[in-house]
């Protein structure tokens, strides 16, 4: 459904964080690369901090996200 004239749409994505750290930088990078085109991406751990995710993968995201995912 188109949005009236000058609205835009936000999309946020959830990144996966139980992983390792290679991982969670790749993963990033695959969120960015499928949503971020055209701007208006919102990068995210989800809606909750998963139990089992290392609460160190939280900073990595946001890191690479930086370094990542200036458009």
């Amino acid at each position: 459904m188109p949005l009236p004239e000058g609205l835009r749409q936000v999309l946020g994505g959830e990144a996966e964080l139980r992983q390792g750290e290679e991982e969670v930088e790749e993963e990033v990078r695959r969120c960015l690369r499928e949503g971020a085109a055209g701007g208006g991406y919102m990068i995210s751990s989800s809606n909750a901090f998963h139990s089992g995710t290392l609460p160190q993968n939280l900073g990595r995201m946001v890191e690479a996200a930086r370094s990542l995912g200036r458009y």
